[in-house]
């Protein structure tokens, strides 16, 4: 626990930068100059299509881009990995640091597609909850210091928060400032199902 509160105020001083990766304008045009050859324009080798309209059934907490989970999904591991023989994509150079680095972005901030479509809100597949997106911005914790992070999810006790390296943190919620706690409060009551 020690490790976590250090490596948290350490962050502290390098917040996140503020602006969000657009994926019309940004992520598809990798997609379309890099992949598509095999995994768009009715392509998709491995069952992946990254083409906008098929994109949204990879896009889940268990799929191959996991919503602001970046070091869980598969597409980053494969754009990533040292292996030539397994890494995308397969024919021609890799994809440049920059590129890797707004797919990144992108994956972390929620991989939202921007079709203005109900799966934008992220419907969670068991009992088919909806999922409100991620909350970005400043937590604040008892002491009074804040941290730029991206909350992503709740889990029991805890505010899961993507932190500028794509590190997903579990901080506890009694450790947060009422503000804050205010916030993760409404990020659960958007969660639960609509009657």
């Amino acid at each position: 626990m020690k490790s976590l509160a250090l490596a948290l105020s350490l962050l502290i001083a390098a917040p996140l930068a503020a602006s969000a990766v657009d994926f019309k304008t940004e992520i598809l045009p990798i997609f379309e100059s890099r992949c598509f050859k095999c995994h768009g324009n009715g392509e998709s080798k491995g069952s992946f299509s990254l083409d906008p309209d098929e994109i949204k059934k990879h896009i889940r907490s268990s799929g191959q881009i996991s919503p602001g989970r970046s070091d869980r999904s598969m597409l980053m591991e494969l754009i990533t990995t040292d292996d030539s023989d397994d890494r995308m994509p397969r024919n021609g150079a890799a994809l440049s640091a920059d590129q890797i680095e707004l797919i990144k972005t992108w994956i972390n901030d929620g991989a939202n597609i921007g079709d203005g479509s109900p799966d934008d809100e992220k419907k969670e597949e068991a009992g088919g909850m909806a999922k409100p997106a991620s909350i970005k911005g400043s937590w604040t914790n008892r002491e009074g210091k804040a941290i730029e992070a991206t909350l992503v999810k709740v889990e029991g006790a805890n505010a899961v928060l993507v932190l500028a390296d794509g590190r997903s943190v579990p901080y506890p919620i009694a450790n947060l400032s009422d503000e804050s706690q205010e916030k993760v409060k409404a990020f659960v009551e958007a969660s639960k199902p609509k009657e």
